[in-house]
């Protein structure tokens, strides 16, 4: 609950040890959860063009769309996440936001939906 003293010690962290992936990620996440949607999505671009394999990065993403209400951004964001290795802890729920956000914009089902 103390954010700004997060923030603080997350900056410092950043200075000792630049671009540090963790670091980063969590004041992204701080920003994020602050509603600071903008400097967080500025940093989770920078964080996914350097490690562009972290499924982390794309799933804090796809929420902070959805929180934005930006509901077609998050299906795009949460299906590249379904594709991603480290998807498989939240697979099913993920899966079950994308059938339901989908049905809410009229989408048609992706090709990897059960039938």
């Amino acid at each position: 609950g103390r954010m700004p003293d997060a923030e603080a010690y997350l900056k410092k962290g950043l200075e000792a040890a630049p671009g540090d992936q963790e670091i980063s990620l969590s004041l992204a996440a701080l920003y994020q959860t602050s509603g600071r949607f903008e400097e967080a999505k500025t940093l989770y671009t920078q964080l996914g063009e350097r490690f562009p394999g972290d499924s982390r990065i794309v799933y804090n993403r796809a929420l902070m769309a959805l929180k934005m209400q930006q509901f077609a951004e998050a299906v795009t964001l949460f299906e590249k996440y379904l594709d991603m290795p480290g998807a498989y802890q939240k697979r099913g729920s993920v899966a079950r936001t994308v059938e339901q956000l989908r049905q809410q914009l009229q989408m048609p089902p992706p090709k990897w939906a059960k039938k």
